[in-house]
């Protein structure tokens, strides 16, 4: 079981997060293990930890605002003979997006 730990807005990195990381959906970070991470992530951490990860995995990596969903778009449709009906379900159905 994960531990997790409230980081204070009155620590140095409390209040860089809380300055300049907060926004209507991230209102406070955890810490886990040393990582500073959105308060919404220890509802998820498990469910990431036990994720199957298997050989022909595809990841797509990116820093943020670079056609981060295009290129997810693009890659599901290349790995799945470009079947446009099942493209129809929405990206977070058909592609796990980890931040």
């Amino acid at each position: 079981m994960l531990q997790f730990e409230s980081v204070s807005d009155e620590t140095e990195i409390g209040k860089l997060l809380r300055s300049k990381f907060t926004c209507s959906f991230r209102t406070g970070y955890v810490r886990c293990k040393g990582v500073c991470m959105p308060e919404y992530y220890v509802n998820f951490a498990e469910d990431i930890i036990n994720m199957d990860v298997r050989d022909d995995d595809v990841w797509v990596c990116s820093f943020p605002k670079t056609g981060t969903t295009w290129t997810q778009e693009m890659v599901w449709c290349i790995a799945n003979d470009l079947d446009f009906e099942a493209a129809k379900e929405i990206l977070p159905a058909r592609f796990p997006f980890l931040e």
